[in-house]
């Protein structure tokens, strides 16, 4: 479990430091006094960017009172009672908006495009992505955890509701994932699995997910709740739902030797779930990689899916 950034996460803390760190370079955009208080209190918001990873087994938690439903982040926000806990509810629905591409794009696109390995695409490439982040993010974010900001942490213990464990055992867990991290050889752990890993994470790519991120999160900053990332969900429960049963069939696919037709499969994928981030999904056939024409039935049954899926699209209750 602690070899990984934390369970269960979209984007590591490293690299929700990074963005965080991107945005406070430039707040010449923003308006003045929500600049000024950015500035003022840098540390407050960058707490929030990781603290909102706090809470273990998130998912087990009802939908509206997920750590990560845009309604809770809000709330933590109008709950705020002065500038530094603002600061710190804008560090935390901003790492909701990174999310956004982690959950939406960055994660379902590649547990498609490594369909032919074993083992968890979705903590392995959490894995890999955090470990592309610039030296020294992880330092930093366990010294932000260590420091600690008890009036943050107060104010996510009275909003945060249905969790699976109490907020003070969350934190203690959090606190051990820095602590087990930071020791060297689980370090050289992760960098040596990165170095012999066959797949792919390329300089291109990682720009490509993190200059998205970084807009989404100028794009919610700048217009608060008219933002077009409302319109998605953070956990990217439907995306990922569906990369994971277009995983399980191309696997099926490549163990009965059907698969011949391969050939830009993972540019098509990664191009779909770009554009799906708050969109409906139109999924493409598998037959597609096949060699063999479908047959009546089974184009039927694809038509079938794509109703279901096209139903899964429409946007979730906020």
């Amino acid at each position: 479990m602690f070899l990984f950034p934390a369970p269960a996460l979209a984007f590591g803390p490293a690299a929700h430091l990074e963005f965080s760190r991107e945005i406070l370079a430039d707040l010449v955009w923003l308006a003045p006094a929500l600049a000024a208080v950015l500035r003022r209190f840098a540390d407050d918001f960058l707490y929030g960017a990781i603290a909102a990873d706090i809470t273990v087994a998130k998912n087990l938690t009802p939908y509206r009172e997920h750590c990560h439903n845009w309604r809770v982040g809000f709330q933590i926000l109008d709950a705020a009672e002065d500038d530094a806990g603002r600061a710190f509810a804008w560090g935390y629905l901003l790492h909701l908006a990174a999310d956004v591409v982690a959950h939406n794009y960055f994660i379902p696109w590649k547990t498609v495009a490594d369909f032919a390995h074993r083992g968890l695409p979705h903590v392995y490439w959490e894995v890999r992505f955090d470990h592309a982040m610039p030296t020294g993010r992880w330092e930093e974010a366990r010294e932000l955890a260590r420091r600690g900001f008890p009036r943050h942490d107060a104010l996510l213990s009275r909003m945060l509701s249905g969790t699976v464990l109490p907020f003070r055992i969350n934190r203690r867990i959090f606190d051990g994932v820095f602590f087990l991290n930071r020791l060297s050889r689980l370090r050289r752990v992760r960098e040596a699995n990165a170095r012999r890993s066959a797949l792919a994470l390329t300089t291109e790519e990682i720009a490509d997910v993190k200059t998205l991120a970084v807009a989404l999160m100028r794009d919610l900053l700048a217009r608060g709740r008219e933002a077009d990332c409302l319109h998605a969900d953070p956990t990217g429960q439907r995306n990922l739902v569906l990369a994971r049963s277009v995983r399980r069939g191309l696997r099926a696919l490549s163990r009965e030797s059907r698969m011949t037709n391969g050939d830009g499969l993972e540019m098509r994928f990664r191009k779909l779930f770009r554009e799906s981030i708050g969109q409906t999904v139109e999924l493409p056939s598998l037959e597609e990689y096949t060699a063999r024409a479908p047959t009546a039935r089974q184009t039927r049954r694809t038509r079938a899916r794509h109703f279901v899926r096209r139903l899964l699209g429409r946007r979730r209750p906020r």
